[in-house]
């Protein structure tokens, strides 16, 4: 995969720090050959200045860009990576020096592009991404969290034996699934997890039929995790599954009452034609719709909200009409004490509730969230759910986890399209609304960068490289001694072979890899 193979770049590069200048002021530097984090390619003209990137003249190489770079200031910013483009598309444009001045550090391959990351002692917490503390001009990591700005995952190396979920069917038989909430339920003493498994044996590329939500239990968070019942049948895709209040159990969905018999171009829709957990081409006899050529079925993805007061249910299913779409949102949630609530949707755009449970109350949040009334001569609010709000503006991403933090920061973690990997952003107190209903203020997130790779290692020494590690959730345990909430593990949807949309070659798995903890005991 073209991006795979740089995502873990900064545990395979042994790049020394190095000075750039010999004086005693100038911040350390970290070079990274074949890397640009200014995206110098998308920029309309070389000698473009943006809101985030400065175009900073001519250089002869990295360290004397670096060297302008440390000492650039507008008076209000300085320049926290630097970026040498010695090998443009326009020869015209050769050797020119950008820098980048906003927090985001998000290395994409380039051929023509040397960057490095320059090392300003940190002078407050939002600088080491609210995940770590300032101290000293260096953060300090809180647990499960590691990196220059703590903007990484500490992920531990994966016991064979504890993978998450990896579903077989009574023949032995790969059952494919993409990707599991997981939390822990007090009443039964077990770890539950929520996963999107394809039904019939098929792989990923089969989802938008085959997709149905199944309810797993474990007696860890790393799994193994065994199916106890199929909760929602296909289509049934995505589940997020969080505590509201008074401890009841939520879950978002995208799904569509769609069977067997269902014939939305006279022939059964569900794909029945796969083996071991992959999806053959599509037009294969018994498989008329999938992802993938020349077509997919294309249904509607009506947004499902489910409540129970236990993970076993019964549960209470109503529909979110503003979030109903031909797509799938990815609508991930988190719930407030007062019962409103943030959610998080494709492209990191934001909604907000009044009250999680009552659908009326959920709006798009931002400009995009309200529109002018010309007959009230103002603007009013598109409770309608026909818009939605503006969307990250440094990464574009799908499959969002959110949560809130002791101190009140939300963060996220998400699926990056280009590059291929894992993101963490955070949107703190001075960049959350004060007034979700004023219709012009938006909730502006800052991605620190790179939370994870599609590199696993294993606790046998041996690594492997996923073909795809999307649909991330973060799994928390009660609160630490210091009152902080736990950080146990990450789960995601992992493809294990072969590429998007290739047909044969489709198995996924729900996989679980811990984090390290603060003492010296490993998950169990």
């Amino acid at each position: 995969h073209k991006c795979a193979r740089i995502v873990h770049f900064e545990s395979k590069m042994a790049v020394a720090l190095v000075l750039v200048v010999a004086i005693s002021a100038t911040p350390p530097s970290q070079p990274f050959s074949g890397i640009d984090v200014c995206t110098i390619k998308n920029q309309e003209e070389y000698n473009a200045s943006s809101e985030e990137v400065k175009f900073l003249g001519h250089a002869q190489s990295l360290a004397e860009c670096t060297s302008a770079a440390t000492t650039w200031s507008d008076g209000r910013a300085k320049c926290l990576a630097a970026c040498w483009n010695r090998q443009p598309r326009n020869s015209s444009f050769a050797n020119t020096c950008y820098c980048r001045v906003s927090q985001t550090w998000m290395p994409a391959p380039s051929s023509g592009v040397d960057s490095s990351r320059i090392l300003w002692p940190c002078t407050s917490n939002k600088e080491c991404s609210y995940n770590g503390q300032c101290t000293q001009g260096a953060c300090k990591c809180r647990q499960g969290w590691k990196g220059f700005r703590c903007g990484q995952l500490d992920l531990e190396p994966v016991n064979r034996n504890q993978t998450g979920y990896r579903g077989k069917d009574s023949n032995g038989q790969n059952v494919s699934s993409w990707g599991m909430p997981v939390l822990w339920d007090e009443a039964t003493k077990m770890w539950h997890g929520w996963a999107s498994e394809m039904t019939h044996n098929c792989g990923i590329n089969a989802w938008e039929t085959n997709s149905q939500i199944v309810h797993l239990v474990a007696k860890s968070p790393l799994g193994p995790f065994t199916r106890k019942e199929v909760l929602w049948p296909a289509f049934a895709h995505e589940p997020d599954v969080m505590r509201g209040p008074k401890g009841e159990f939520v879950m978002l969905f995208a799904g569509f009452p769609i069977n067997e018999t269902s014939k939305p171009t006279n022939t059964s829709a569900i794909c029945t034609a796969c083996t071991n957990g992959t999806t053959p081409p599509q037009g294969t006899p018994g498989c008329p719709f999938q992802r993938g050529k020349p077509t997919s079925m294309g249904h509607k993805m009506i947004q499902m909200m489910a409540i129970s007061e236990s993970a076993d249910g019964p549960w209470t299913l109503t529909e979110i009409p503003g979030l109903t779409a031909p797509w799938d949102w990815n609508t991930a949630l988190v719930i407030n004490n007062d019962r409103s609530a943030v959610a998080l949707i494709r492209g990191g755009m934001v909604w907000h509730a009044f009250d999680y449970s009552d659908p009326s109350t959920w709006h798009a949040v931002g400009n995009n969230g309200y529109e002018f009334n010309s007959s009230l001569q103002m603007e009013i609010s598109l409770y309608t759910g026909k818009s939605e709000g503006p969307g990250w503006a440094d990464a574009s991403v799908e499959d969002p986890f959110i949560w809130r933090d002791e101190a009140g920061v939300y963060h996220a973690v998400a699926h990056c399209f280009l590059p291929f990997y894992g993101v963490h952003a955070f949107a703190d107190a001075d960049a959350t609304p004060k007034n979700w209903t004023d219709g012009v203020t938006a909730m502006n997130w800052t991605v620190s960068g790179v939370a994870y790779g599609n590199e696993v290692t294993f606790t046998d020494g041996t690594t492997y490289n996923m073909a795809r590690r999307e649909r991330p959730h973060i799994v928390f345990g009660p609160p630490d001694t210091t009152g902080l909430a736990t950080t146990l593990a990450l789960t995601n949807g992992v493809q294990f072979a072969g590429v998007l949309d290739g047909a044969n070659n489709d198995g996924v798995f729900s996989l679980s890899q811990g984090l390290v903890q603060s003492s010296s005991s490993h998950l169990k």
